[in-house]
Order: structure tokens, then sequence, then C-alpha cells
């Protein structure tokens, strides 16, 4: 096992819905990187938290990707090359007070690069995960935005707050501040060419431009289930999966349930939904004027 003074050298912060988990995929690519075969450990967020979470699954989800105690840890690198740079892709990172003291107590020289995205469809996708995975019902995605305080107060995990993740103007300078190497990425070009956005993150880290990229491969897409037991079932970790994971690598099991995934939703749109959008055009205003400087 790794043992301390190991440093993670770089982080991948989200936010959420931003195409950070494609991200990962391709950044495990390049032989250069490490990153933990659990994608979202987010311990610098909950370090040493007993997840005692009050939302709908909360404890569950929790307890299957969030890594609470150091030793376990740094246990997730026990595979890591000498010569590889670590990593760690943790979206609720991005809106965390106690993970960016708790990163910079970590490592202060640590890289930290983030993707954004135009502040109110990321909210929306938010929304969509959500009801993806059986959370929330696609009635109402405004409603279910203004409720983010009060989820919030009322004991549920950060990942319920769709409004926090999109204000940029607020988180964007907390990590400017804290660390002097930020490489911020913008969603569209990610997603449109990526290799153009992987030759930034290879300048950024210093590492050659090695990854092996498929374009038409998008992960985590978010959507309106046509199956909601399917999408339940490949997200749960039973002993089926375990059974499988003995018989295919575990890169060839996430495509083969990412392709189910994406054939089992339907893609919702934010066009439907015109009272959200002005709604959340006037909450974002001054964070989409920030968002739309990136692109320009």
């Amino acid at each position: 096992m790794i043992e301390a003074p190991f440093k993670v050298d770089f982080f991948v912060i989200g936010p959420p819905k931003c195409g950070t988990t494609t991200l990962y995929h391709w950044l495990t690519t390049n032989p250069k990187l490490f990153l933990p075969k659990e994608k979202e450990p987010h311990f610098f967020q909950f370090k040493n938290n007993e997840l005692s979470y009050q939302g709908p699954g909360d404890v569950q989800r929790l307890k299957q990707m969030v890594t609470t105690k150091e030793s376990e840890y740094l246990n997730l690198f026990k595979a890591k090359k000498k010569e590889q740079f670590a990593g760690d892709c943790s979206t609720m990172y991005f809106y965390s007070s106690e993970a960016i003291e708790n990163i910079r107590s970590h490592n202060p020289n640590a890289k930290i690069i983030i993707v954004l995205r135009n502040p109110v469809d990321r909210a929306f996708s938010h929304y969509m995960h959500q009801v993806r995975d059986g959370y929330e019902k696609p009635h109402d995605p405004l409603a279910a935005f203004l409720k983010s305080e009060e989820r919030i107060k009322n004991g549920f995990m950060p990942f319920w707050d769709y409004k926090n993740p999109g204000r940029y103007t607020h988180w964007l300078p907390e990590w400017k501040t804290a660390f002097e190497n930020v490489l911020v990425l913008e969603y569209l070009q990610l997603m449109s060419s990526p290799q153009l956005s992987l030759q930034k993150i290879a300048n950024f880290l210093e590492i050659p431009n090695d990854f092996r990229v498929s374009s038409n491969q998008v992960f985590n897409k978010s959507g309106n289930p046509r199956i909601l037991w399917l999408n339940k079932f490949l997200k749960r970790k039973t002993l089926f999966h375990k059974l499988f994971s003995s018989l295919i690598s575990k890169e060839r099991r996430d495509a083969i349930k990412n392709k189910i995934l994406n054939a089992n939703n339907r893609k919702a749109n934010l066009q439907d939904h015109p009272n959200y959008s002005q709604s959340l055009n006037k909450i974002y205003e001054e964070d989409i004027v920030l968002y739309n400087s990136l692109r320009s």
C-alpha cells in the first residue's frame, strides 16, 4: 500500500455534468497518468465523514463511490507506477470549501483541471441525471432547482444541490486563489474537439499527448429512462457485477454498460421548459458572462 508522503499530482474537480466522466476515461488511456478505477473517491470532501445524509438513496450511493478514510484512499493508488502522475477526478469538489482546504493541505502545488458548461444547460443535465437514476420525476426541473438550498439544509448530500455548482463567479476565483496551477476547459470544445482539449491538458501536466480517444464514445449521459429498473441495476454493485468483473476487464465492462445506458435513455430537451430557462438565465446572469468569456 502507498504510504504518506504520497501526493496526488492533479485533480479534475468538475463540476457535475460537464463531461468529466468522459474526460476521466480519456485520461486513463495515457500511460503517464494514473487514476483510480473508482472514478470519484471524493476523499478530500468527505474525509472522516460518517456519510449520514438524509436524501433518498444518499448513503447507498455515497458508500458505492466515496472513500472517507486516508488509508483506503491511499490504497486506491497502490498500482501506480513510479513514473506516473496520480490524479483524482471527483466532480463535487468544485463547489466544496472543504475540498479546497483539504486538497491545499495535501498538496499546495497540485494542478487543478476544471471543465465549465453553460450553467443553465449544466443544471438541467444535473436534474436529468437524477431522473435517469430514479431520484427525480421528469416533470418540473424548476421546482427541483428551487428546492436545492432547502434540501441541503435538511441533510441531503451535496449532489442534490443543482444551484451551487453553476455559481462560477464564486467558485472559480476560490480555486484560483488557493492554487497557482488551474486549467479551465470549455465543455462544448471538449466534446466537439477532444484532441484540442487534450493537447491543452498534456501541455498543462507536461506530459506527452499520448491519449487514445474515441470522440463518439460519451459516458454518463443524462436522460429520461425507457426502463428505470435497468438503469438502477446497471448502477448497483451486485453479486452479478462481481461475477462479471472476473470475466471481463473493467474497461470492457464500462464500455458495455455505457452503451446500454445510453441506448436506454431518451434525450430530454431544455426547450420544453421555457420557464426554467428564463428563470435560470436571470439567476446565472453573471456566471453566463464568465462562461461565455471562455469561448471568445
